[in-house]
């Protein structure tokens, strides 16, 4: 049985009483940071809020400025985010932390400004993965992460000191600086994480707010999909498309309809924002995940 954090470093503490997720401190744990409920779930942290739903918002909307003006090299310089290995999050075995790269991060910037037509009118970051298909749970929360790690680090700095968990002094890289939109490395208190077999100098441990992470995203393509592959509206796809009811409808072909139709994905987007925030407001938003 592997490792996992409050087991480690807080044995007494009730799983239900903890504000952020109980990592695998051996292997990724297979969630990632969705920003829609970064945006609506903020407020359940309580004493431990800090500035989340603010940060990522900035981080949006200059990035949605750099969209609508073409600037290509600022908009790679802003998606190229390495994977921190320090959350443990994602979908490989170790905390090894490979990330985006900038060759993958300019071709999505290409697709970017291909379709910056629909990503403009949207509110929501996630919805991107309706456009690209690059941008999945993985790389979305890969770049969440990133933007928020500044404010991760103090929550959980907050934890620790709250717990008396001991810190050590490591190297951070990847941190969003909002003042300037700049990505900086800095020396930073973190726990240790002493299961982690990988190669890397810096084994500290940063905690996200079990709040924020989900499986897949709560917006964007796998829901739109899903919802378009309901009766009503898969026939009219059908009939568009002219394929016939005993035949497979292709993503390629649900993404193009997405394409063609912006009004029903700015409906959706909208409807299900809406959705999440009646969600959270009822407190019946799950994580999916027996081990949080």
């Amino acid at each position: 049985m592997s490792r996992r954090f409050r087991q480690e470093f807080m044995p007494t503490v009730a799983l239900e009483y903890l504000d952020f997720i109980n990592i695998d401190l051996e292997n990724d744990t297979r969630l990632g940071i969705d920003p829609a409920l970064v945006n609506t779930r903020d407020s359940e942290l309580g004493r431990l809020r800090l500035n989340f739903a603010t940060i990522f918002e900035d981080y949006r909307q200059y990035l949605w400025e750099q969209i609508g003006e073409g600037n290509i090299n600022e908009i790679v310089r802003l998606i190229n985010v390495n994977e921190s290995p320090e959350v443990g999050l994602g979908y490989s075995k170790t905390h090894r932390g490979s990330g985006i790269g900038k060759r993958l991060a300019l071709k999505i910037a290409n697709q970017i400004i291909d379709h910056s037509t629909q990503i403009i009118p949207l509110n929501q970051f996630s919805m991107m993965s309706v456009y690209i298909r690059d941008m999945g749970i993985d790389r979305v929360s890969d770049i969440s992460v990133g933007v928020l790690k500044i404010d991760l680090i103090e929550f959980t700095q907050r934890i620790c000191r709250e717990n008396h968990i001991p810190m050590s002094r490591v190297l951070v890289n990847n941190i969003f600086r909002v003042s300037n939109k700049t990505w900086f490395s800095d020396m930073v208190d973190l726990p240790i994480n002493r299961f982690d077999t990988s190669r890397r100098s810096n084994k500290g441990i940063i905690l996200i707010p079990k709040y924020f992470l989900r499986g897949k995203l709560s917006i964007g393509y796998p829901v739109l999909s899903r919802i378009l592959r309901r009766k009503t509206h898969i026939e009219h796809i059908r009939k568009i498309y002219g394929i016939k009811s005993t035949e497979y409808v292709s993503e390629e072909i649900i993404r193009d309809y997405a394409l063609k139709n912006p009004s029903f994905v700015s409906k959706f987007e909208k409807e299900m924002t809406k959705r999440i925030k009646a969600k959270t407001k009822k407190g019946k938003y799950k994580i999916g995940n027996a081990e949080n």
